[in-house]
């Protein structure tokens, strides 16, 4: 049995993909630890193919960086896998003692690793296959999230009835579909209850649509729910619509229903949806700016936002 460590210090959606590694490696029969970024530890807590988690305060940067170095420096693991590609964690793998390391070519300071995978981008291979990749795995696994049975039933007094979730919020502005996309999902649905999802920033924004409609079936969860209590009534729902944030992983690994609206970012960078039952909605023109970025912006560089155009029909 050989003992791995995982590093994957991006956000939240990145997080939640990298159980799919976590998925194989534990099937091969290794003893998986983690790194992840503070918050994103609770993916992993509950994980049956985790043996332990290690977490980096970020807002602590290098006093944390140097403190976890520390401790991973005497665990002297057989082989790390760093998803990660930026300098602060290719440092970190790099003087971790780990015997056998695996990252991929892009990495920062990747001409220091013996051991190298391509990581490639923008020719829609989805980020589970370069995972896969990256831990040399012959067959694919999907990501996969375990809500606990508290979780499982708190939100059951939300599932009596059918409904829909919407997660309408993004850090991003351009990988937000306008409110009329929204709009139109909740006319679509006017005899369905229709919770809207976020986190507790994103209840003020929420509530705006809420009040802006003025539909009675929808209701404002924001704010209420963990991420892993989200992902237990994402399950529950007859579908989920979600831009190309979080939420959509979220799904992906509870193979929930999902409809994915993609503005500013396209599928073709590989983080579309995985569930069964998936759907991708997106601009029907032509746009020479699109993708404008690997990822989102704070506004249109052009200022009409044109990728956001998408026609809903139910």
């Amino acid at each position: 049995m050989k003992k791995a460590l995982l590093i994957q210090t991006a956000f939240i959606g990145d997080a939640i993909l990298t159980t799919a590694a976590v998925e194989a490696l534990a099937q091969r029969g290794d003893q998986v630890h983690v790194l992840v970024r503070k918050g994103n530890e609770v993916f992993f807590n509950a994980h049956p193919g985790v043996h332990k988690v290690w977490v980096w305060d970020k807002k602590n940067k290098w006093k944390s960086w140097w403190f976890l170095l520390q401790q991973i420096r005497k665990e002297e693991f057989d082989v790390l896998y760093l998803v990660q590609r930026y300098f602060t964690m290719s440092l970190f793998a790099l003087f971790s003692k780990s015997k056998v390391k695996w990252v991929y070519y892009q990495s920062v300071l990747a001409i220091f690793f013996e051991h190298l995978v391509p990581y490639v981008m923008a020719s829609g291979k989805h980020e589970v296959d370069r995972l896969m990749d990256l831990i040399q795995s012959d067959k694919r696994h999907l990501p996969k999230l375990y809500p606990s049975v508290e979780d499982q039933k708190l939100v059951e007094k939300w599932t009596q009835t059918d409904f829909i979730t919407m997660s309408p919020a993004s850090v991003w502005e351009t990988k937000r579909a306008p409110e009329y996309v929204w709009k139109a999902v909740a006319e679509a649905h006017s005899g369905t209850t229709i919770y809207l999802l976020g986190g507790p920033g994103d209840a003020a924004f929420l509530s705006k649509f809420q009040k802006g409609w003025g539909f009675g079936n929808v209701q404002v969860l924001a704010g209420q729910l963990t991420l892993l209590q989200s992902a237990a009534l994402m399950k529950q729902a007859k579908m989920n619509f979600v831009n190309d944030s979080g939420p959509l992983h979220l799904c992906s690994a509870m193979n929930a229903p999902v409809t994915a609206f993609f503005c500013s970012t396209v599928p073709d960078f590989g983080f579309g949806p995985l569930s069964s039952n998936s759907l991708v909605l997106e601009t029907i023109e032509e746009l020479p700016c699109r993708p404008c970025g690997l990822h989102g912006k704070k506004s249109c560089p052009r200022g009409d936002f044109a990728c956001g155009q998408i026609n809903f029909k139910a």
